[in-house]
């Protein structure tokens, strides 16, 4: 029989198609169920009838070693994908697959019935494709567990039933072909995560999650206008009908309309024309629609979230790049960038990559545009080897982790940020990582990590000392602070000419507050010098002020700040550390030559010599040095010793030596109960305290510690001259006290009185007005972001503030000042052993008896610590102006160093980068020492033990401090009259191999007659900067008693100097 080529209704083989498969279900429904049944038989059987139970085993032994149960096995590895062969299989059947639906879609604009040549090309193809499909089937049925589930409710085994018949029997029907059911292939769709995850093609959670909703998706839409194309194109069977409503339509066109109709638009110009195919639109309707309202927002948003934002980071070759992690949020991004990418750094060519796991708000958006070339932003998290991948951290040039200083629980977010480190050096050991934590405990943490090493320049900033190191030689020094927070931060040397005619202090700040801390090696023509010479050199003709220099020791290379050996010559490759306006006015250090610029007059002029490689001899000497591996101080033998017995006679004549802790860095006590250190009221009132130093603490009982003795130890440290130590007054909760007595205990003077610092009367009674210096810590975040602004954070330090400001004292005039002697020896023993600072001592007991109580508002010294930046404008009246995070600087409550914010050590994470001897600088000024051994100590979990003053002990104590001197009066007191700043600095340099670093200046230089005592810093001014009487100097001064030379000085000349 010959197939018409024009099928004709009566002449429809379809209905034999769906018998054939609907009797293949059933029929093998029915087998697998009769052998299912006829095995339990059997095994029930031969169990009855079994003899023994060895038999038994035996029987099950063969049965295991079955040919069946081998092919079973490895069908079900094939299937599961476990091996190469496996994955192969899944992939050549999901892309067969595909290939049946192309054919298919190729062939739906022929009738849905027609005939088809034996010859036919399509129609070979797809026997062979089918002839695999049996074979995949076979495979699949072997490696099922239960078979009767498998062959009557596995979705792909149903479309399998329901597609080979229209191939496999259609020369039974004389080669009349039916279109039929082959649209159910595109349920495979349904497998392309899969398909995907054995290619490796996605390797995120997320995207596998995405693409199967994609899959579905799909799924349903194609195969759903596979049945439209199908009804349509048939027409209704039924008489009276009788097909005679079917419609040409291809496939292309029902897919459009159901996409229509799934997005509830439905423009009608497709509609359907039978009744069975509008009953299936009516209940597609219900399906599609919510498919389309669920899916398709979540295929839309994970597109629109898997942006620039998603992508892997391919650094560009040749050019370094650092990865910053943590606490990523606009205000750490814009604090980071704007000091890291600052343009003062002008050899600076990294790239910056920020790695957080949420999106960046509009904020940090905006942020990054601004350095567009310069950065880029990924979501993820350093915790993923997958995302570690992506951002390449292994050729990465560091890895940056901050912090957030702002949090409620630090030890938690210490914990995080250990954790990322961990993660990091898992990853990959040799990375350098600079990470900030909160608490100063937590150090050890990372010091005990196996991975963390020096060596690699990892480094650890912590907060809480640096605040509090920062707070504590304040004491020592007004406006330390905010002199050394100016030096690591990155400030434009642009000075505004709108500034108000009440504010012209400004211009003086600004600038000295341009002046950043910058290393460079110096010129040969260096060598031979000593450090004083160096620095009179560079302060002279280069405009630079070197306080520091690295030196290649025995230990590897180290440095030390203003040294004070007279046998200390520079070699060649020393680099010195500078205070400078930017980066290139330090590359005069090493470009000078003595030859060539020995007339310089402007060192901005100055060229590159063509005579560089000329060398200076140096005549070794010989006696043999040695060099301490702390503070590099090269010292003979024999002035140690004399050094270390004129520090223990000088002071101690009377044999009550004071101890010191085991390394050296600290004065030392033996422990103390906490009972012993507190006072009561009474106790603190008949103690008379006067030039001492108050800590106002607001924390409650259960508050985070604020490490006390980190704020302790620097005005503890052992190059403090004796007379200068202060007696230290805490006064705040005493069950918070209480547990902070522990890491108390061991230092000197320090008293605990348990109070209210909102109460004046406990404030009177520990005569705050008659402290050196008083301080206010915050008590720490609330973190409640239910506060209507930023003030309420800081509400009880800034009610504190001002409560003191308001309050008045009883002073006495007509007794006399007098001259408490802090380290300089009168004239007649020629000598220096300190710093001179002149204040009044109020002791009632100790005045004339014709001095009078008056009482008057005194200026209290306070420094106030602040979380957040604009609240400073809430503790000074006379500057109401809000600064940004960028100008918080120029606030006059911070240029007065009155208060201090932790935002300021933002700045040290980029200078650490750029050179990590910065941080060891500047703890060195703001802890008063870096012990490597007390870390080690500590990190142990050790105690330091007390010891009387030995040789080593002396050497550690013998280095420079930071101090501030009158000029009123005291040693420098006659450049206070018309002086300017170049004669100062050299004359203290040559006399007492001190270095000046700046001014502590009245904000009103008519303030004795305004009674105005604020005052602002000046970094750095220029050589010709005139002085005032009342001007106060920061200098960095030595520790050990110096023979005063006796010289004749001339103002304002720049020549040798004639000792008499």
């Amino acid at each position: 029989m010959i197939c018409d080529p024009l099928v004709t209704p009566d002449n429809r083989k379809w209905e034999y198609y769906i018998g054939i498969s609907l009797l293949f279900y059933f029929g093998g429904i029915i087998l697998i169920f009769i052998s299912k049944v006829v095995t339990s038989f059997l095994l029930y059987d031969r169990n009855k009838n079994s003899v023994n139970a060895e038999y038994e085993e035996e029987d099950v032994t063969d049965l295991e070693q079955n040919l069946y149960l081998k092919l079973v096995e490895a069908s079900g590895v094939l299937v599961s994908a476990q091996n190469l062969q496996g994955r192969i299989l899944s992939v050549v059947s999901f892309i067969f697959n595909l290939g049946c639906v192309a054919i298919y879609i190729s062939m739906s604009s022929d009738p849905i019935e027609h005939c088809i040549s034996n010859d036919s090309a399509l129609w070979k193809v797809e026997m062979i494709l089918y002839f695999f499909f049996l074979f995949h089937l076979l495979i699949r049925f072997f490696a099922a567990q239960d078979k009767l589930t498998f062959w009557s409710t596995d979705l792909m085994t149903i479309v399998d039933i329901l597609t080979m018949p229209t191939i496999f029997f259609q020369t039974v029907f004389n080669n009349q072909y039916w279109l039929g059911l082959r649209f159910l292939r595109l349920t495979y769709l349904l497998k392309l995560g899969d398909i995907l995850q054995i290619l490796n093609v996605f390797k995120t959670g997320s995207s596998f999650e995405m693409i199967g909703l994609v899959g579905t998706f799909l799924t349903v839409w194609l195969t759903s206008a596979g049945v439209v194309h199908l009804i349509e194109n048939t027409g209704d069977p039924w008489s009276p009908i009788s097909y005679q409503n079917n419609v040409t339509l291809n496939y292309f066109k029902c897919t459009y309309f159901l996409l229509v109709t799934m997005s509830t638009v439905g423009y009608g110009d497709i509609s359907c024309n039978t009744y069975l195919g509008k009953i299936f639109t009516m209940m597609f309707i219900g399906v599609g629609l919510g498919l389309f309202a669920s899916y398709l927002p979540a295929i839309s948003n994970y597109f629109a979230s898997n942006t620039k934002y998603n992508k892997e980071f391919i650094p560009v070759p040749g050019k370094k790049f650092v990865i910053v992690c943590g606490y990523i949020t606009h205000e750490s991004v814009s604090s980071f960038l704007r000091d890291f990418l600052h343009l003062d750094r002008n050899d600076n060519n990294t790239m910056v990559v920020f790695l957080s796991p949420s999106h960046p708000d509009v904020n940090i958006q905006t942020s990054l545009k601004k350095y567009e070339s310069r950065t880029c932003y990924f979501i993820g998290t350093i915790y993923s080897s997958i995302d570690a991948d992506r951002m390449q951290i292994s050729k990465a040039d560091a890895v940056i982790i901050l912090c957030n200083k702002k949090c409620a629980n630090p030890d938690e977010e210490d914990a995080a940020n250990i954790t990322r480190v961990i993660a990091v050096k898992n990853y990959q050991e040799r990375v350098r990582c600079i990470v900030q934590l909160i608490m100063n405990n937590n150090k050890v943490h990372l010091m005990n990590c196996p991975q963390w090493k020096k060596e690699y320049g990892d480094a650890i900033i912590c907060i809480n000392e640096l605040k509090l190191g920062f707070m504590a030689q304040s004491c020592n020094a007004p406006g330390f602070s905010t002199l050394v927070g100016n030096l690591f931060g990155m400030r434009s040397n642009m000075v505004s000419e709108d500034i108000p005619e009440n504010e012209q202090w400004k211009i003086a700040y600004m600038l000295g507050a341009c002046n950043e801390i910058y290393c460079s090696y110096l010129s040969n023509s260096f060598v031979g010098m000593t450090f004083p010479q160096a620095v009179e050199l560079c302060f002279e003709k280069l405009k630079l002020l070197l306080i520091a220099i690295e030196l290649k020791t025995k230990n590897g290379k180290e440095f030390v700040i203003n040294p004070m050996d007279k046998n200390l010559k520079l070699n060649r490759n020393t680099r010195g550390f500078f205070l400078a306006q930017n980066n290139r006015d330090t590359e005069r250090a090493l470009r000078y030559c003595s030859l060539c610029h020995k007339d310089l007059i402007d060192p901005d002029k100055m060229v590159k010599c063509k005579c560089r490689k000329n060398r200076v001899n140096v005549q070794p000497s010989d006696t043999r040095v040695e060099i301490d591996p702390l503070y590099l101080l090269e010292v003979t033998p024999e002035d140690e010793k004399k050094g270390a017995q004129a520090l223990t006679d000088d002071f101690f004549s009377n044999g009550n030596r004071p101890k010191f802790d085991q390394t050296g860095t600290f004065y030392w006590c033996e422990s103390r109960p906490f009972s012993a250190a507190k006072m009561t009221l009474e106790e603190a009132a008949s103690e008379k305290f006067y030039n001492h130093v108050v800590v106002l603490v607001l924390s409650t009982k259960y508050s985070p510690s604020l490490e006390l003795h980190r704020l302790v130890l620097p005005l503890r440290a052992s190059n403090i001259i004796p007379t200068m130590l202060k007696k230290i007054v805490i006064l705040g909760d005493g069950e918070f006290l209480h547990r902070e007595w522990l890491n108390l205990e061991n230092f000197p003077d320090v008293h605990i009185v348990a109070g209210s610092p909102f109460n004046r009367q406990d404030l009177r009674t520990i005569n705050i007005h008659t402290a050196d210096m008083c301080i206010l810590l915050s008590p720490g975040s609330t973190d409640k972001y239910d506060m209507e602004h930023e003030a309420l954070s800081d509400r009880k330090v800034i009610s504190l503030t001002l409560n003191l400001k308001a309050m008045q004292f009883e002073t006495y005039k007509g007794y006399e000042k007098r001259q408490a002697s802090l380290g300089f020896i009168g004239d007649d023993s020629n000598t220096l052993s300190g710093s001179t600072m002149t204040f009044t001592e109020i002791n009632p007991d100790e005045s004339s008896i014709s001095a009078k109580p008056v009482k008057e508002t005194n200026s209290l010294k306070l420094i106030t610590e602040l979380i957040y930046n604009t609240n400073a404008m809430f503790l000074d009246q006379d500057d109401m102006n809000i600064y940004d995070d960028e100008h918080f600087y120029q606030a006059q409550p911070y240029a007065c160093g009155s208060i201090f914010t932790v935002s300021v050590l933002d700045s040290l994470v980029s200078a650490t980068y750029f050179n990590g001897d910065i941080l060891t600088l500047v703890q060195n000024l703001v802890t008063g020492s870096v012990s490597s051994e007390l870390d080690e100590l500590l990190a142990e979990g050790k105690q330091p033990l007390g010891y009387f003053e030995t040789l080593d002990i002396a050497a550690v104590r013998n280095r420079c401090r930071i101090s501030q001197l009158d000029l009123s009066d005291g040693p420098l007191a006659e450049f206070g009259e018309c002086g300017v700043f170049g004669d100062l600095f050299l004359y203290a340099l040559r006399t007492y191999n001190m270095i000046c670093l700046g001014l502590f200046r009245l904000r009103d230089m008519e303030g004795l007659q305004t009674k105005c005592t604020k005052r602002y810093v000046i970094t750095f001014p220029a050589f010709n900067f005139l002085l005032a009487p009342t001007d106060r100097v920061f200098v960095l001064m030595q520790f050990q008693a110096i023979k005063k030379k006796r010289i004749n000085f001339t103002k304002l000349s720049t020549g040798a100097l004639q000792q008499e």
